[in-house]
C-alpha cells in the first residue's frame, strides 16, 4: 500500500501539539488546580505522551469497514471496534447518562464568560486563553482554569471535530464539575467517532475504485481505533501493560513505522 499522503483520509486527534501544550501548562498549574481536575474523570489524559500514528493506518481501517455489520474486516474476521475497548485504552467509563451532542439554547455564565463568539472554541485560541490564565493565577478563577482545560483536551483528544474547533456541546458539561463524572464518556467517544466512519469509509472506498471523491476527516478519536487495530491484529510493537488505563502504556516509539496492514485488505 503506497503512502499517498495527500490522498488518505485523516482526522483531527494530533497529539504532539496538545501534549505540547498540557506540558507547558503544567508546569505552571497550582496545586489547587490539581485538585479539582483530579476529581474529575480525565486527570489521566495529563500524562498521555505525544504519539504520532500513520495516516495509511486510518486509511486502511476505512478501506476494512463493513457498513452492513459495523465490523472491521480484518483478514478472515470481522471484528466490531466497541466502546469497551475505548474504556480499557483510555480509562474512561461506559456506564452513566449519555451524551446529548447538540448544542443545548440554556447558555450557562461559564459559557458566556467563555464562548461567546464560535472563534472561541477555535484550538489556538483555547490555548492562549489557558496561558493566559494559568500565568495570572486567580484564586477565583482556577475552576473556571480547569473547565476551560477540559474543553482543550476532551474537544482535541476525545472529540475532535473535522475543523480546528471543539464541539459546541461541550462546555455545557464542562460546566457543573461535580457532576461530570455521571456521564457514560466511553459510550459519547465510541459514538462521536464510529457515527462518522460510515461516511469516511465510503469516501475512501470511492476513491479506491477510482471515483471522484473528497477524502477529507473523520472525526474523532482515531487514537483509540487505531490502537485497538494495533492490539487486536499484533502489527505494532510488543507494549507492557504495567499501567492503567492502556494508552499510558504507549509511548513514541510504540509503533512501527510501517504497519504491515495491506495482507488484511480484500
Amino acid at each position: 500500500m503506497g503512502d499517498n499522503s495527500g490522498n488518505l483520509v485523516n482526522g483531527r486527534c494530533y497529539l504532539v501539539p496538545v501534549v505540547d501544550t498540557i506540558n507547558q501548562l503544567k508546569k505552571m498549574m497550582t496545586r489547587r488546580h490539581w485538585d479539582i481536575l483530579r476529581r474529575t474523570p480525565f486527570s489521566h489524559l495529563m500524562d498521555i505522551e505525544p504519539i504520532v500514528q500513520e495516516r495509511s493506518v486510518l486509511d486502511a481501517l476505512m478501506q476494512m469497514f463493513d457498513e452492513r455489520s459495523n465490523t472491521f474486516h480484518l483478514g478472515d474476521s470481522f471484528l466490531q471496534f466497541k466502546a469497551e475497548d475505548v474504556s480499557l485504552i483510555l480509562g474512561l467509563q461506559c456506564d452513566g447518562t449519555a451524551i446529548d451532542f447538540k448544542r443545548k439554547k440554556e447558555r450557562s455564565v461559564f459559557e458566556e464568560e467563555y464562548f461567546s463568539k464560535g472563534v472561541d472554541r477555535n484550538r489556538d485560541c483555547l490555548v492562549r486563553s489557558l496561558m493566559n490564565m494559568v500565568v495570572k493565577r486567580e484564586s477565583k478563577k482556577e475552576e473556571s482554569f480547569v473547565k476551560l482545560l477540559l474543553v482543550y483536551i476532551l474537544g482535541f483528544i476525545l472529540f475532535p471535530t473535522t475543523s480546528c474547533l471543539s464541539p459546541a456541546w461541550l462546555p455545557y458539561y464542562m460546566d457543573n464539575l461535580s457532576k461530570i463524572g455521571q456521564y457514560a464518556w466511553a459510550q459519547a467517544t465510541h459514538k462521536w467517532m464510529m457515527d462518522d466512519v460510515p461516511l469516511a469509509a465510503a469516501r475512501v472506498k470511492e476513491r479506491c475504485a477510482r471515483k471522484q471523491s473528497r477524502i477529507g476527516y473523520v472525526r474523532g478519536c482515531k487514537m483509540a481505533l487505531i490502537n485497538w487495530f494495533y492490539e487486536v491484529t499484533g502489527n505494532g510493537k510488543k507494549i507492557h501493560f504495567g499501567r492503567t488505563p492502556r494508552i499510558l502504556c504507549y509511548g513514541v516509539g510504540s509503533y512501527k513505522k510501517q504497519a504491515a496492514v495491506s495482507a488484511l485488505i480484500d
